[in-house]
């Protein structure tokens, strides 16, 4: 569910400074004091300009899009408030639609604490909970957060200086606010065609796709710069049996564990203060994304990568323990493939397998019913306090009301004893 940022409140605390002006640069080529690469609001060095956000005042009050998508997914009748594409009236707490009506961000605003969610139907029961509790000066913002020029630089060409996407939509919006800054076909388009406080909100939400263009998809940030592969971290096995194995774990090549749980070998090797692990495995000045590519290439590659690095193997299964014993959370989901049912389903604790093989092994009892099949692994992070397993020990519940059927080890051992 979305937590609603106060940004007044943010603005406050963090001392953020107003951007005024769409001009960026002096006719010497300095950044303006007002603009949107300005030294005073953004601060001057590395640190301070990759970390010091300014705000935009809007001089209006418009939806948060995240609201506002959200919102519609209650009632479509929303969207077409806030784009003025019909009129509604307010009946017992419920906007209907009627030609007689109002529309418009304007009466939106003036009617949002009146309106009762609680008679609108929708599945999502936690999303008409959301908004019985929000209030309208949480829904509406009147400043909108720039972030710092570090993730917007300009370019240089020919000595003219380029300013990148974000910037521009930036300049957009201040052109957009204050109208005496807007270029001529701008202000024309505004005054002749439409509301400015829809237009505003156009462009607020222009802003906010292009951060969610920014953020999803296999080129966004989360995914380029986190792990820089596949995102839900699924590798792909043929099942091994020894009776060994203890009857809640599975064995997982090393290579392959790096892969799983990468994530948190990223943690480890970024925060590591006593062993060094990063310097001696020579991935010390690694990005977080060269680390991602490291660790796939490591997978594909695992004889010539351990031919050519002696002793770095067991530095890596030397990490993996400390990290197993430092988070006994971890698990791994192990599916067959392909799943029949919800007992092809298993939450089993990972064990290291120090040698370069491509099998997955759990113990012979549990992989006998199962045909000895190939099996798909997924890192799990299983926390105490929101998983609730059932009597028969065969379903996983969590906060979230999803349900995973996973075939716990003390079903099976009595499936076993009967």
């Amino acid at each position: 569910m979305l937590k609603v940022l106060d940004i007044n409140k943010t603005i406050k605390e963090n001392k953020i400074l107003e951007v005024t002006s769409r001009i960026s640069f002096t006719r010497e080529n300095t950044p303006t004091n007002e603009g949107l690469y300005s030294p005073i609001i953004f601060g001057s060095t590395s640190k301070e300009i990759g970390a010091t956000f300014g705000y935009i005042k809007l001089n209006s009050k418009i939806i948060h899009p995240a609201i506002l998508n959200s919102l519609i997914k209650v009632d479509t009748s929303f969207k077409k408030i806030v784009y003025e594409t019909s009129k509604f009236v307010m009946n017992n707490g419920v906007i209907v639609e009627n030609s007689d009506g109002k529309t418009g961000l304007g009466w939106l605003f003036s009617i949002f604490d009146k309106i009762n969610f609680e008679s609108y139907t929708t599945k999502n029961e936690n999303l008409i909970s959301f908004f019985t509790e929000l209030k309208r000066d949480q829904a509406f913002i009147d400043k909108y957060l720039v972030v710092p020029p570090k993730f917007r630089m300009y370019t240089e060409k020919h000595g003219i200086y380029i300013e990148d996407d974000l910037t521009m939509l930036y300049k957009n919006l201040l052109g957009l606010v204050d109208i005496g800054q807007a270029d001529a076909g701008l202000m024309e388009y505004v005054l002749k065609n439409s509301n400015k406080d829809l237009e505003i909100q156009k462009s607020v939400i222009t802003l906010y796709d292009f951060f969610l263009e920014k953020l999803e998809k296999k080129e966004g940030q989360f995914r380029s710069t986190l792990v820089a592969k596949r995102i839900d971290n699924n590798t792909r096995l043929v099942a091994n049996a020894r009776p060994d194995m203890p009857f809640d774990s599975t064995g997982l090549p090393w290579h392959v564990l790096l892969n799983v749980f990468d994530v948190f070998v990223i943690a480890a090797l970024t925060h590591d203060t006593e062993e060094n692990y990063a310097k001696k495995l020579g991935v010390a000045k690694f990005s977080t994304s060269k680390l991602g590519q490291h660790f796939d290439y490591i997978f594909r590659n695992v004889d010539t990568y351990t031919d050519a690095n002696p002793g770095k193997r067991e530095l890596w299964v030397e990490l993996l323990k400390d990290i197993f014993e430092f988070h006994p959370e971890l698990m791994v989901m192990l599916k067959r493939d392909p799943a029949w049912n919800s007992q092809s389903y298993h939450g089993l604790y990972p064990v290291i397998i120090p040698t370069n093989s491509f099998h997955v092994v759990v113990n012979s009892l549990l992989y006998k019913p199962l045909g000895g099949d190939s099996f798909t692994s997924r890192a799990l992070v299983f926390e105490k306090d929101n998983i609730i397993i059932s009597k028969n020990g065969s379903t996983i519940s969590t906060d979230s009301d999803k349900s995973y059927y996973l075939r716990s080890m003390e079903y099976f051992y009595n499936d076993l004893s009967e």
